[in-house]
């Protein structure tokens, strides 16, 4: 790798022009040749500390070890179609001397280093902020879903969940039992035939059909009706938005017998 040095200078300048971290490793060697500051202060080492270092020592996913594991096993001459080498673009880790682990979007790209030998330019953006957005939805979700479920465990009207995409997300046993439904719709997964099931046990399945058109035109507000069954039933329903982070994401349904 020695005959490469002169370039290593030019290397360099354009690592530090860019704007994220970014370190070049020698394809032959599997070792990194520069970095700029920013890798190495996300890395949490010293100017120069990332130089020499083996790839495989910055390999944090599976997915990383197994890129850098194929590149090993191929040939490296300067004549070595560029094919061989795909690169790879996905999100990653990246860990610092600590052991602590980043989120980044990290991009692998293959390069020519001077007198043509092969090369690879990592780099990658932090990630960090978005992760934590994530994972604080997905905390806000799981307690929708445990509120969700306290609700139709402890309430002593029929309750139906839907999304906004019409799907039925949940529902309880006393909703199955009012709206008398037979055990194969009793899968959430049969959507349409359940709600046609309902459409079928109205008194005026055309009225009924209407209403809840009218319904979802006004998807930010509550309502409340009577339901009349083909059997002389009347049903109680009342329905209010289920919202996530602000948005709508579905409507809760609560069925009771009139007396």
């Amino acid at each position: 790798m020695g005959a490469a040095l002169p370039w290593l200078a030019q290397a360099a300048a354009l690592l530090s022009s860019l704007g994220h971290p970014a370190w070049l490793a020698h394809a032959a060697t599997l070792r990194v040749v520069a970095a700029n500051s920013a890798a190495e202060t996300q890395l949490g080492v010293g100017p120069g500390g990332l130089e020499g270092r083996d790839v495989f020592e910055l390999a944090v996913t599976p997915e990383d070890m197994a890129f850098w594991t194929e590149v090993a096993q191929q040939p490296t001459g300067a004549d070595t179609p560029a094919t061989v080498f795909e690169g790879l673009h996905s999100d990653s880790f990246a860990r610092n001397a600590a052991g602590e682990l980043r989120p980044v979007r990290r991009r692998i790209s293959r390069i020519e280093l001077g007198g043509g030998d092969p090369g690879f330019l990592v780099q990658w953006e932090d990630h960090s902020e978005q992760h934590r957005a994530a994972l604080a939805a997905e905390a806000v979700q799981a307690q929708q879903q445990a509120e969700l479920h306290a609700l139709l465990e402890n309430t002593a009207d029929g309750v139906m969940v839907m999304g906004v995409d019409g799907r039925i997300l949940n529902f309880n046993p006393r909703f199955a039992a009012l709206w008398a439904l037979p055990l194969e719709l009793h899968w959430r997964q049969q959507d349409d035939d359940l709600l046609s099931w309902m459409q079928r046990r109205m008194a005026n399945p055309a009225g009924y059909m209407r209403r809840l058109a009218h319904i979802e035109l006004a998807d930010a507000a509550p309502t409340h009706d009577l339901l009349k069954l083909s059997s002389g039933q009347v049903l109680e329903r009342s329905s209010t938005p289920l919202r996530c982070n602000g948005e709508i994401t579905g409507r809760i349904w609560s069925f009771r017998e009139t007396s």
